[in-house]
């Protein structure tokens, strides 16, 4: 991954992840046509995007830290 980070120079990222139709976990990423693989999870469980077609859809207020109904 192109940051080193550390505790006491960390590197704050915000993902925007989204997905029509299937059930997704993923460790891949790309910046700056450079690609790879790396293990960043919660707690040890990938990162996952769902598909929600036909389900109530919800956004994150990172400024106010609460989540919301989203609406486009």
């Amino acid at each position: 991954m192109p940051y080193r980070v550390s505790a006491r120079d960390p590197e704050v990222l915000l993902v925007t992840a989204g997905t029509c139709t299937c059930d997704c976990l993923w460790y891949h990423w790309s910046s700056q046509g450079r690609i790879g693989t790396v293990r960043i999870d919660d707690c040890g469980r990938p990162f996952r995007t769902s598909a929600i077609k036909g389900l109530p859809r919800y956004t994150y207020d990172a400024l106010n830290s609460r989540w919301g109904h989203y609406s486009y």
